[in-house]
């Protein structure tokens, strides 16, 4: 039985008996590029997409590490006459799905020597729920796996060939596009375990154990080194141009090394203790089941492990190691960093995945048993048709156009020649809207972190006081701007999406005006917003949020009954107010930004046992939210618990030592020498 296997693998890596050179890359990348098309947003979608496309608009600088390469093709795609802006972007992610589809389709059929299985694994990643979504809207991760996946390919060639010519351009190859890769997303280090693995040199075809061709390695590291230095320098060329969108401002080495290696991001890394965190656990197994059909587990398991045995045969046996090690890897590093949207930090993994179970497909394929033959056949038809249906209603995005209705709500509640004040990630599709479509020219738009949009510090200055934190110095920043634009002549309406943190200057309120907060003076009659909300999207926004299974877009379609909530907080009606926080709640169950917003809320209300509550929740599913851990000790400093709040602060000074407000804190409360 095994003997037969062992034939057929090796005689079918031989040219004679391959399909015509490209067959199965072009099949696969046109099929997936196709549905793609056709699913793909038609406009901005929800999450980080807004920013990636306005710091393409400008050729500026994205949050990071930066993302040069993807903004400089983001910026050509713009240029292509084709739909909105935002869609040439996101078919710039239909464009890489497509080649890295084609790309495991050509490995898995160079590998087994079976169509079937290459079709059928590169097929069942292309309609896998993570990986579908990715490839419809403007996002990193298409051109991040396709640079995995082509360092991958290469460094297989380069441990497999037998050509020293072949060999030596993998190994080139291997160099330039780990130089791409790491300019793109670093997170490419995690293959490269599996790329060792893969190309250590091994017997080729002529019996001889080839060595590596150290020049063509060198010239290809070279190359590749360049590039990386390259787009990574050109940030801070970019960033002095003082682009729309300028993330961080890199302008300089000093705070380009910070940027490029996402050091603002280093404490959401859990650590070990990530590995024992059942939270996590729990979502990567909802992951690991969702993406695929069931039969994906066992039928990679079975490329795995070698079943049946003549699986070892051949190419195969380092190949599996190789999968193998790149799955641990990524399941590792998704456990360790704990994100809301930690399904994308598991993509390695269900390219791993997908490739191993079309191992096991070719295993059954090339069976001499014509009953495992068949079974294989069905396996892969069901491999690809089973999640292609399962999915197709969530992934069908050409008609979503909730994260542009949430935007048009904001811009549409604010008077003309106003000012805005935005702080967190849900101003990123403002930035679409107003940086890359011109929307709303009139009204100023400021970042309360300096990020994004205008920085008020760089406009309106003030003394800093001596030892003041930064954070209060924004702050009084911001008091003192809000006081020279009211007593102007016409003042200037003055808006914060969301509570600013702090209340009125003396001699004005904070008033809730439908999504927005505005500052208006003590005297002035209340203002009857009741127009503005017949004209929000909030149901739609949640109905199409719900149906992509979009969690991002499900919290920001829970910031409408919280805001319902806080104009009736602004009222007095304290029952409704805690109705609509409960609403919001519900809707955003699995979203951190929304419940330790409510904690906010409930603790200006003296309400702290909800407040605390609140925190926790949001604690729970993100465990390194600094500001819920410091607004958690806060309100357990109120509610007489000390040592609660002892331990919330010295979890957040855990995360981010550098908090002089928290330091100072835990000091008053004589927990700064306490064991942790």
């Amino acid at each position: 039985m095994i003997a037969p296997f062992s034939l057929y693998v090796d005689v079918s890596l031989s040219p004679a008996h391959q399909s015509p050179r490209g067959t199965d890359f072009a099949v696969a990348s046109a099929a997936s590029f196709a549905l793609y098309l056709v699913t793909a947003c038609r406009t901005v979608p929800f999450g980080d997409g807004g920013e990636l496309i306005a710091a393409a608009a400008s050729l500026g600088v994205a949050h990071p590490p930066g993302y040069p390469l993807y903004t400089l093709l983001g910026w050509l795609a713009l240029q292509i006459p084709v739909g909105e802006a935002a869609f040439r972007v996101n078919l710039l992610s239909a464009l890489f799905g497509g080649l890295c589809v084609g790309l495991v389709a050509t490995w898995i059929r160079r590998a087994t020597g079976s169509s079937l299985a290459a079709l059928a694994g590169s097929g069942a990643l292309a309609v896998s729920s993570t990986f579908w979504w990715i490839s419809t809207v403007a996002e990193v991760y298409s051109l991040h796996l396709s640079l995995l996946v082509g360092l991958l390919f290469s460094a297989w060639i380069a441990g497999r060939s037998g050509s020293t010519r072949s060999r030596s351009r993998a190994w080139f190859a291997a160099g330039v596009v780990l130089g791409l890769g790491l300019a793109h997303h670093p997170t490419i280090v995690l293959a490269l375990p599996a790329a060792a693995i893969l190309a250590w040199p091994s017997r080729g075809a002529d019996a001889r154990r080839p060595g590596i061709p150290w020049r063509s390695a060198a010239l290809g590291g070279l190359v590749g080194g360049l590039l990386l230095v390259g787009l990574v320098g050109s940030l801070v060329w970019r960033s002095r141009l003082h682009p729309a969108s300028n993330w961080g401002r890199p302008d300089q080495w000093a705070t380009l090394i910070p940027h490029v290696t996402a050091a603002a991001y280093r404490h959401f890394d859990l650590g070990w203790a990530g590995l024992i965190r059942p939270q996590g656990w729990s979502r990567l197994v909802g992951v690991l089941v969702h993406e695929f059909t069931p039969v994906a587990l066992p039928l990679a398991l079975a490329g795995w492990i070698g079943i049946p045995r003549a699986t070892a045969a051949g190419c195969t046996r380092r190949l599996r190691l190789a999968l193998a090690v790149l799955f641990a890897g990524s399941i590792v590093f998704g456990l360790r960093y704990a994100t809301e949207d930690v399904e994308v930090f598991y993509l390695p993994a269900l390219v791993a995945l997908a490739a191993a179970a079309a191992l096991g497909i070719a295993a059954l394929a090339s069976h001499p048993r014509r009953a495992l033959r068949i079974t294989g056949a069905l396996f892969a038809i069901g491999l690809v048709a089973a999640p292609l249906v399962t999915h197709l209603q969530s992934r069908r995005l050409a008609g979503m156009t909730a994260a542009a209705d949430y935007g048009r709500d904001i811009l549409g509640t604010l008077p003309p020649n106003s000012t805005l004040f935005v702080e967190a990630d849900d101003a990123f599709v403002l930035t679409y809207l107003h940086q890359v479509l011109g929307e709303r020219p009139d009204v100023t738009i400021y970042h309360r972190n300096g990020v994004l949009f205008r920085d008020l510090i760089d406009e309106f200055t003030i003394a800093p006081l001596s030892g003041e934190p930064g954070r209060s110095y924004r702050i009084r920043t911001e008091q003192s701007f809000i006081l020279n634009q009211l007593s102007a002549n016409p003042a200037r309406g003055i808006y914060f999406l969301g509570w600013p943190g702090y209340e009125a200057p003396p001699g004005f309120r904070l008033e809730p005006i439908g999504l927005l907060y505005r500052v208006v003076a003590q005297s002035a009659p209340l203002t009857d917003d009741r127009s503005v909300w017949t004209r929000y999207h909030g149901d739609s926004v949640l109905v199409q949020a719900r149906r992509v299974h979009d969690a991002f877009g499900i919290g920001l379609a829970a910031t409408y009954p919280l805001a319902r909530g806080e104009r009736q907080l602004f009222l007095g009606h304290r029952a409704a107010a805690y109705d609509a926080f409960d609403e919001a709640s519900r809707i955003a169950e699995a979203t951190s930004g929304i419940h330790s917003y409510i904690g906010t809320l409930y603790g200006r209300l003296g309400d702290y046992d909800r407040a605390i509550a609140a925190f926790n929740r949001a604690i729970e599913i993100k465990p390194f939210y600094v500001e819920a851990l410091n607004n958690l000790g806060l309100a357990n400093q109120l509610a007489g618990k000390p040592d609660q709040a002892r331990a919330a602060w010295r979890r957040s000074l855990a995360l981010v030592p550098d908090q002089t407000e928290i330091v100072d804190s835990l000091g008053r409360l004589g927990g700064l020498n306490s064991p942790r």
